[in-house]
């Protein structure tokens, strides 16, 4: 307790004791609560898939955790109390800071900080190399300090599987293009086919008739002339064999004007 005073007899034997206590046993209990939070908070961290990177309101850092040393090439105890900037490629570094402290002139209004999607941008390892990152940052209030915590993930390999995926969707296209212009190319070399066979046997048709119709002409001529019964024969079997031959030529002619588009109902 505090503020106690004892009494004491001439042996120094404790007489009575006047003050006040406090019970602090809810305290002890809350204290070991935040403790263990604090303990766990600190284990998933530590084991953590994703590099986890915290700064100060000076965007100093003040946690890096193992996945981001192996992320970023970087010892933790290298890192601690430096500015952010040194994760960042340097031609990037004033675009970045203009961000961070637009980012800073909102920490007022920590509710706009979560839910914030992962934003794209590019790594600075140890060694010089840039690598493709996303990064999703939240907000946290410590004694009135805003302090900001970026979840970084490497998409190396995720920007490299969607590059492959654009050059494939590229070249897929380029080959819808090419197979495209191969089949309006035969289509127009069938068409251009077609239309030549029409034309063909339109003309060829009207050629066949024209003599035939000189071969009816006469054999009518024929049979009005003195003929024996045996001409007169031969010329009926001529005519009728003719008039069969029209036949076919008229239906012949009527098909080839359908394909030329020239038959008229």
């Amino acid at each position: 307790g505090r503020g106690m005073i004892i009494s004491r007899d001439a042996q120094g034997r404790p007489l009575r004791m006047i003050g006040t206590h406090t019970d602090i046993s809810r305290s002890k209990a809350t204290e070991q609560a935040l403790l263990a939070n604090q303990m766990r908070l600190s284990s998933m961290i530590e084991t953590a898939m994703d590099a986890i990177i915290t700064v100060d309101s000076a965007f100093n850092i003040i946690v890096f955790n193992p996945a981001a040393e192996d992320m970023f090439g970087y010892r933790a105890e290298d890192m601690l109390g430096y500015p952010l900037d040194r994760l960042i490629p340097i031609t990037k570094a004033p675009n970045h800071q203009f961000l961070m402290q637009q980012f800073a002139a909102e920490g007022g209004s920590p509710r706009r900080m979560r839910g914030r999607p992962g934003r794209q941008v590019m790594g600075f390892r140890s060694d010089g190399s840039t690598f493709p990152i996303e990064v999703s940052v939240s907000y946290s209030d410590n004694y009135g300090q805003p302090i900001y915590t970026a979840m970084v993930r490497d998409i190396t390999e995720r920007r490299a599987a969607e590059d492959e995926m654009k050059r494939f969707a590229i070249q897929l296209e380029q080959r819808v293009i090419e197979r495209t212009r191969q089949l309006e190319e035969a289509r127009e070399q069938a068409e251009s086919a077609n239309r030549a066979k029409s034309a063909f046997l339109a003309n060829m048709s009207h050629e066949i008739r024209t003599p035939l119709n000189g071969i009816l002409g006469f054999t009518h001529l024929l049979q009005k002339s003195e003929l024996s019964p045996r001409q007169l024969d031969y010329l009926g079997t001529i005519e009728k064999s003719a008039d069969n031959l029209l036949g076919i030529i008229n239906e012949i002619l009527d098909f080839s004007k359908i394909e030329a588009g020239k038959l008229v109902l």
